[in-house]
Parts: structure tokens; sequence; C-alpha cells
């Protein structure tokens, strides 16, 4: 049975799903999006936070440090991703 969650990050809602292997649950549908919407690195560490029964906050660590996300409209074109300047 699949059941879907809310993750809360950056002022942003993304709705996963979650499957049941074995005696762990991992994030299958949405997860990819929330990935590459959020950045997160392999070496990130993400921290989920339970808000209420069906949503989790999300924060996310690089090197130690939490790695702030700005507000942002999204733009319309989901092949864009805007970098932020001290990236480059």
């Amino acid at each position: 049975m699949n059941d879907y969650y809310n993750i809360y990050a950056a002022g942003q809602t993304w709705k996963v799903e979650t499957d049941k292997i074995n005696d762990h649950y991992i994030f299958t549908k949405g997860c990819p999006k929330l990935f590459h919407d959020l950045a997160i690195e392999d070496d990130d560490i993400l921290m989920l936070m339970k808000m209420d029964s069906v949503t989790f906050e999300l924060k996310i660590y690089r090197i130690g440090v939490e790695v702030a996300r700005n507000n942002k409209e999204e733009s319309e074109d989901d092949s864009l991703q805007e970098l932020p300047r001290d990236t480059y």
C-alpha cells in the first residue's frame, strides 16, 4: 500500500509517495522533482520534522550548515533552474 505525504521546504510543498520495502519506507513518486527543485546534492543531510499526520518540514544541511532557500516564484518552464550568483 502506497501512502502520500507533503514535504514542506523553502515556502513550498511537494507531494511525494512512499513505498514499504521490508520494514523500511522509501520516497518514490515526487521525490526526484523535490530533489531537483531544491538542488539537493549527494552529500547533503536531510532532516524531516513531522508537522502533522501527512506533512513533514524538510531542512537541508551541507557541510554541517543549514542551506537557506529563498521563497522565489517557480518558473513555468520546468527545464530551467536558477543558480545563486555565488555558485558560479
